[in-house]
């Protein structure tokens, strides 16, 4: 567990002792807290959906506040239904019709599933 003082801003040690940002959370922390695995925040990253913040010593891969929002925007987008090509085209700005398109259908067919 990380002793964060996001106020500050310092550095903080992580459970492996290595040093991040307090505004920043080692990839295992990062995906515990939003319910997946950090083999899935590598592939996100591999892919183009989420990268780290910053590559750090030791090629660590910390993700900050920013990185955790967008993921747990991915996550709602792929329970939607959308892939990977269409999330990141959504959460990209790109603005295309069939984007559009795509995801206002998911959420009619998400809509009428929860009803």
């Amino acid at each position: 567990m990380v002793a964060v003082d996001v106020a500050a801003g310092r550095s903080v040690a992580a459970a492996d002792g290595s040093e991040v940002s307090a505004r920043e959370r080692p990839i295992g922390e990062e995906a515990r807290a939003a319910g997946t695995t950090s083999r899935t925040l590598r592939h996100y990253d591999a892919i183009g959906l989420l990268p780290p913040s910053r590559t750090g010593p030791g090629g660590q891969h910390p993700y900050d506040e920013a990185a955790l929002v967008r993921l747990q925007r991915v996550r709602l987008l792929r329970d939607l239904g959308l892939g990977p090509t269409e999330t990141a085209k959504a959460l990209d700005g790109e603005r295309d019709a069939d984007t559009a398109a795509f995801v206002r259908d998911a959420v009619r067919a998400y809509a009428e599933r929860v009803r």
